[in-house]
This record gives C-alpha cells, structure tokens and sequence, in this order.
C-alpha cells in the first residue's frame, strides 16, 4: 500500500492528549510564532479578547510555564531549537532527522502520538522548506508512526525506532553516532558541525578541530583520531579554506611520519611544532591580510605562494586557486576576489602553464558576464557551469 506521506495533502492526526482552551485558534490566527513570544501588545489583545478568561489561565506561551500551542513539552522544545537555529533557510535531511529524533528520544511513548501532532503540524508550515531528502526523512517517520497507530499505539517500539533513526541517518548521509574510532576526535567533529554545518571552514576552526581531538593523553593522535579526522575531512574537503588545507596538510604529513615509525600517538615535542607551523600561517596571513581586498582570496594566493613560490603553475594549481578564493559565498566573486587575484596572475603571468591560463581565462568569462548585469557576485549556476568549464579543461 501506498502512503501518502505529504502533510500538505494528508494531515492525519491522532486525538488530542490534553483538552484544549479556547484560546487555541484564537492563538493560531493571530499566527503567533513556534519561537517568539507573543508581544505585550499581542498579549493585551489577547486579554482584551477574552477578558478573565485569558487573565486566568497560564497556558499561553509567554505568560506561563505551559504551553497549549504544542501537545508535548518535548516536542515542542526540539521545535523551537530548529526554529532559533534556521528560522527561514531550507530545511535540510539532517536537521529533520535530528529535530524528529530530539521530539521522539524522551521514551514517554507518544512518539506516534502527541509528538508526531507537534511535528506534523510542523512541517505541514514548512514542507516547501524542505529539500527532497528531508521529505524523504520525514516518510521513514510517518510510515512507522502510521504502522504503530494501525495497531493501536501511540509510541514505537524500541527496535522499529532504531531502525528508523538507522534509515533516516542513510537518507541524510549521516554517519552512525557509532561511527566514531576515538570519543575525543567525535566529539569535536560534532562541535564543529554545530557552529558550522555548511559554511566554509576556516583555518582558525581546522587548527581548533585538529586540536580538541587530539589534546588528550590517549596516544591516539596518529591513530584512532587521525582516522576520524581523516574521514570528516574527506567528506567536507570540497568545504575547506585554503588555510585549514595547509593546517590540515601539515597533520597529515606529522601522522603520515610517525606512523611509518610504528607510533599511534604524537610525542609532544613534535605536538607543539606541528601547532607552531599551523600559528604561523595564520600569523603571515594575517600580516599579508592588508595587501588584499578580500581576506578569503588573500589567504588562497598566500597559500600557493607558500606550496609553489617561483615555479610554473599548473591548471590544477590555478583552478583550486581560484575556487579556494571564492567558495566563501561573500558576494565577490566578481568583485573583491577577482580583483585580487587578477593582481596575482598580472604579476605572474610568465609562470602560467598553458592549462592554468585556460583555467583563468573561464574564469574571467564568468566575471565578465556577471558584471556585465552588475554583479559582484556569480550566481549558483554560473559558478557550476565555470566549474564544469574548469574540469573539461584539465581532461
């Protein structure tokens, strides 16, 4: 049988745990947020509509503990986390797994029940948020939620949970929380997914990464957490700023040493060299910030200056040059970016392969048409077409 899974199109409810005031609707029309409280001047039409009877009761967000706007407190909660944390931005898979997962996690057996109410109205305001493996999240849920209901219960048993937490997580491409060789090493990733789950990754937050890692006295610093870190650097690489490459280059290379001498950790005298090297990349790219109108663009030409200072650059040099430049999304791309890196390749022009200035020259098409609009930015498809453009190139 087929389920139709669509909120927009099936909004399947289960009946209500607690019985609601009247005040409720009245709520909902005024479209009173899942995140904010309602404004003083909200709560004084509130009051005027309702007289003592709303000055009577504590059951509206703001004025009380409770809450009638969501039937279960925990649900409620893992709502207006993700509404804090992307209050308009697209819904991702990850981040409806982990709202489903932090509503559903507190074994009170209402996860197909008064929790699945919370979430489906949820997403009901949200579908269009939502990208195609989100919806897809959001179907393993339902699905179990509707077989549960089918046999009378309002929670799921612990082993159908597991295994859907376990079809949600390959949905959305995330890694078990099992995944993890060492509990330092995963608990850094971790940290810095949630300060930065998409964006660019600096130079600061890869030497901090590396570093809350790998600081504890397990001896794993060439072993189990290089492994982790290796994994999550894999995975995002496309993500890095030309300095958390060098910060992670110079890692691997003090791991790729130890380890051909049989050793799974870092002695600390190596430890702190390796953190000086990675302080003294952020130190010359903060001095050579001032030659440069783009700080991201600044630190990619720093970074190919260090790798290769007087030889000839190669396309694939050029075209991570040029990516490492502009990949922060800043809008500069045909601006501040460009600007600095033509300054580059100007003074460099005799070190150019025939590669690297095809490379430059699409480039310099694709800022050339931006402009043109009056642009200082390369819209999303134009930066995959330039992409596209770069690789046949190099083939």
């Amino acid at each position: 049988m087929t389920i139709d899974f669509n909120p927009a199109l099936n909004n399947v409810s289960g009946p209500a745990r607690v019985s609601r005031p009247q005040l409720v609707p009245l709520s909902e029309a005024h479209e009173m947020g899942l995140v904010s409280a309602p404004s003083p001047e909200q709560i004084s039409q509130l009051q005027a509509y309702y007289g003592d009877v709303l000055a009577s009761c504590d059951c509206v967000r703001g004025l009380g503990g409770r809450c009638y706007r969501f039937e279960d407190a925990g649900a409620g909660q893992a709502i207006e986390n993700l509404q804090r944390q992307n209050p308009q931005g697209p819904l991702t898979a990850e981040q409806l797994l982990h709202l489903i997962q932090s509503a559903t996690e507190d074994l009170d057996n209402s996860a197909a029940g008064a929790e699945f109410n919370d979430l489906q109205k949820f997403v009901q305001s949200n579908w269009n948020r939502m990208d195609d493996k989100a919806r897809q999240v959001w179907q393993v849920y339902y699905e179990k939620v509707m077989e549960s209901r089918s046999q009378g219960m309002s929670g799921i048993d612990n082993q159908q949970y597991e295994q859907m937490l376990q079809e949600m997580k390959e949905i959305a491409g995330c890694e078990d929380d099992n995944q993890f060789k060492d509990a330092s090493a995963g608990a850094a990733i971790k940290a810095l997914d949630q300060e930065n789950p998409e964006g660019v990754i600096s130079g600061e937050q890869m030497r901090r990464l590396i570093y809350d890692a790998t600081s504890d006295a397990d001896s794993q610093a060439a072993g189990k957490e290089f492994d982790d870190l290796a994994k999550f650097v894999k995975k995002n690489y496309g993500r890095l700023s030309a300095e958390a490459k060098e910060m992670w280059d110079i890692y691997a290379r003090t791991v790729e040493d130890l380890r051909s001498q049989g050793q799974s950790g870092i002695p600390s005298d190596r430890y702190e060299q390796m953190f000086d090297e990675m302080r003294e990349i952020e130190e010359s790219n903060d001095e050579a910030s001032e030659n440069y109108e783009d700080a991201g663009a600044g630190d990619a030409i720093e970074s190919l200056q260090r790798r290769n200072p007087e030889g000839q650059i190669s396309g694939v040099q050029m075209r991570r040059l040029v990516l490492d430049a502009t990949k922060d999304k800043d809008g500069q791309a045909a601006g501040a970016e460009y600007e600095d890196l033509k300054r580059f390749v100007d003074a460099n022009r005799d070190r150019l392969s025939d590669e690297a200035l095809a490379i430059w020259q699409v480039y310099s098409r694709t800022v050339e048409r931006a402009r043109s609009q009056g642009q200082s930015f390369i819209d999303d498809q134009s930066y995959q077409q330039m992409q596209e453009e770069m690789k046949d190139v190099l083939e």
